[in-house]
């Protein structure tokens, strides 16, 4: 798997945390990696905000795997669920949210 914290010479960390809260169910992946930059994280939450076609011709060769999650959920789920992504603490969060079925 490649990820961000590859880049790390000490390996860095990845968290994964799953919850159930409220009929719902949340997943958490954090990871101490270089993260984005604003402006890549905030094209990153445009794109999850547009329809496929949209993002297919903003963003040719680019990878689609987080709009593709988002989209899966949403399309399976309803509008209410989905991904959000954080920056904290020199650290990125990637939380997914659907229902307790």
């Amino acid at each position: 798997v490649s990820h961000g914290i590859s880049k790390r010479e000490d390996g860095g960390i990845v968290e994964i945390i799953g919850r159930r809260e409220n009929g719902m169910l949340f997943f958490e992946v954090i990871d101490n990696g270089p993260g984005f930059g604003k402006e890549r994280l905030a094209e990153i939450e445009q794109s999850l905000s547009h329809s496929f076609s949209e993002n297919r011709e903003l963003h040719k060769g680019k990878s689609f795997g987080l709009y593709n999650i988002a989209r899966r959920l949403k399309l399976h789920y309803g509008e209410n669920y989905g991904l959000e992504i954080n920056r904290m603490d020199n650290k990125t969060q990637v939380r997914l949210r659907f229902p307790d079925v």
